[in-house]
């Protein structure tokens, strides 16, 4: 008899603890608070750059990052890229900048300057995005710095992806914006600090 409760007091256990399960699986990704995603890794990551554009003597493209995993995950702030230069060794890392010429967060420039969102990529479709920036106009003699390769990771990481991405920046400066959900680069705040890609 004894034996028999303890085997009883085991299942109810293991099946209440699968309800608990379905039950959060069931609640929708959007209700789920952004700070409870967990960070998104880049074996997590399919990353592309996208085309090139240019306004105002600033040409740039837009960095893709899909979920290629089964779980949710999170992107905020901003990602590490380096221009990998012609020369041997040569490099430039992007500076950060919320927005700029071609676009970013707070595209409307109005103050106050909002922190980046936190973007909840959802398993296997979920997009982020944000844009690499330079200007091909400098002072007097100036100089180009020339790539062909970037090499994108993730704040905290030490490991890199390349990608194709044209770079052309005049006295080697380039930035790059936050995060944003969707694959434009290009988003605005809004009441809510997260938002889903």
């Amino acid at each position: 008899m004894r034996w028999q409760s303890v085997h009883i007091a085991v299942v109810v256990a293991v099946v209440g603890t699968v309800s608990l399960s379905f039950l959060v699986l069931a609640i929708p990704l959007a209700q789920v608070s952004a700070s409870a995603v967990p960070r998104c890794s880049l074996r997590q990551l399919a990353i592309t750059a996208k085309g090139q554009a240019g306004a105002g003597g600033t040409d740039g493209g837009v960095l893709s990052f899909r979920n290629i995993s089964s779980r949710a995950c999170s992107l905020t702030c901003y990602p590490v890229v380096v221009a990998r230069g012609r020369k041997k060794g040569s490099t430039i890392r992007a500076a950060h900048e919320l927005s700029g010429m071609l676009g970013g967060w707070d595209w409307n420039g109005l103050p106050p300057k909002p922190k980046p969102p936190v973007v909840v990529l959802a398993g296997n479709t979920g997009f982020a995005s944000d844009w690499f920036q330079y200007s091909e106009n400098g002072p007097a003699g100036y100089t180009l710095f020339r790539a062909r390769t970037l090499q994108v990771g993730l704040a905290g990481s030490k490991s890199f992806v390349r990608v194709r991405g044209m770079v052309d920046a005049a006295e080697g400066k380039m930035w790059v914006t936050p995060f944003v959900p969707g694959r434009t680069g290009t988003d605005e705040p809004t009441t809510t600090p997260s938002r889903l890609g």
